[in-house]
Parts: structure tokens; C-alpha cells; sequence
């Protein structure tokens, strides 16, 4: 089965706090939510919810708008289906990545420890709980309808951010060699993904104990190589 999209930016302007108790928190610096988007947050949330629950394929509309406490007109006045709503989700979660992993390339600082932040920053990410959990669902509805996941990863695989954007500038700086920058990438992160996500998928222990050490034997393998 093969879905399409439409290009909606969701999560503009939508960054929100919850108290113990859900609700809303705004700072004295933010203006107060409107109810619509307080309703999108806790759609979104909930979503996020039942999808680790139940898998995507089992997860309904219905569902989603009784753990939001929402009607199911809400939900579809958000989102046209399920689909576009586990896909902002991923998206979110995808922003959230890079973002955390992000570090400012500065030509006067020494590659090994701006590398050893960015990697150490990826396993904390790549660990996460809820990275975890998502990639879960998505590697089980991968098997069942791949087109949905793979028009997802081929977005993604195009952004230039992150370590991506460090490893071009780096390059760019003349610190490091002619790299294709996606093979790099794949290099390093796919190195911390090794002994993270990877791992707690199948409820395998992360090395926690080895972190310091794995980490530095992937930077100075690749900087071995292609240190300039």
C-alpha cells in the first residue's frame, strides 16, 4: 500500500511544558496557548502513547482521541489520518535528535574533543528511552508496509545538520580530508547506534561501563584516517 503526503509544518511555534498533572505550563516570558494548540499537544502526546503501546497498525483514531480526551472530530481537524500523525511524530522526534547532537564547529578548538562531545551527545540520545521505543514501531511497520518508512527516511537522509553539518564544515576548514560527509556520518553515529539503540531494541544492556572507551576508539579510528 502506498501513501501519500501532503507537506504541513506542525510543529511550528508549538513547544509546550506539562505539569504533574498535564496542564499546561507557561512561563512568565511566554504567551499563553491557545486551546487549540493546547488540544494538538495533548493529541500529539497521547498518540505518541498508544502508538509505543499498541504498534501503529493496531493504533486507532478512536484511541488516540480517548487517550487525549478529545473527540475524534478534534483529531481529524489536526491531522487527516493516522499516518500523517505518526509521521509528525517521528519528525518531531528526528528534530529533536539533530538538535541535541548539534555543536557549533570552531576551527580553534581540537577535532578529538569536538568529536568526542557530539559522540557522546549521540549515545545519550541514541539510549533514550522514547528513542528506544519509537524505533521499535517503526521497525515493525517497516515489515509491513516499508514505502510508508522508507518516503520518512529519505527525507531525512537528505538533511545536513548536526554531525552531518559539523563533519562538512570540518572539511570545509581543511581539519579533515575529502570525506563524503553521509559516509562519515553513517561511520560515526552508526558506530553509537551499534551499542545503544541497537541494543536496548532487543532489551540488551548498553555498555554504560565501556562508553568513555568505545567512544574514544571511534574518534581516533576516524581521525587515523582522515585527520588532515
Amino acid at each position: 500500500m502506498v501513501y501519500f503526503y501532503k507537506k504541513v509544518n506542525f510543529r511550528k511555534n508549538i513547544k509546550m511544558t506539562l505539569n504533574d498533572a498535564g496542564s499546561p505550563v507557561v512561563s512568565e516570558n511566554e504567551a499563553p496557548l491557545s486551546r487549540s494548540k493546547q488540544k494538538f499537544k495533548a493529541i500529539v502526546t497521547a498518540a505518541e502513547s498508544v502508538f509505543i503501546q499498541l504498534g501503529f497498525q493496531k493504533t486507532s483514531m478512536d484511541k488516540i482521541a480517548d487517550e487525549a480526551g478529545v473527540s475524534k472530530r478534534t483529531v481529524y481537524n489536526h491531522f487527516e489520518n493516522k499516518e500523517l500523525l505518526f509521521r509528525h511524530i517521528l519528525e518531531g522526534c528526528v528534530d529533536e535528535i539533530f538538535a541535541s547532537t548539534s555543536l557549533a564547529y570552531d576551527s580553534e578548538r581540537s577535532l578529538h574533543d569536538q568529536l568526542t562531545e557530539i559522540l557522546h551527545s549521540e549515545w545519550a540520545t541514541f539510549g533514550s528511552d522514547r528513542v528506544v521505543k519509537l524505533k521499535r514501531v517503526v521497525l515493525a511497520e517497516y515489515i509491513t508496509t516499508p514505502l510508508f518508512i522508507n518516503s520518512f527516511i529519505e527525507e531525512i537522509e537528505t538533511r545536513e545538520a548536526g554531525l552531518r553539518l559539523w563533519l562538512r564544515q570540518a572539511i570545509e576548514d581543511g581539519k579533515l580530508k575529502p570525506v563524503d560527509v553521509f559516509y562519515a556520518f553513517d561511520f560515526l553515529s552508526g558506530a553509537i547506534r551499534t551499542f545503544t539503540t541497537d541494543q536496548l531494541m532487543f532489551d540488551l544492556p548498553a555498555p554504560e561501563q565501556h562508553r568513555d572507551f568505545i567512544i574514544e576508539e571511534v574518534v581516533s579510528m576516524f581521525l587515523y584516517r582522515y585527520a588532515a
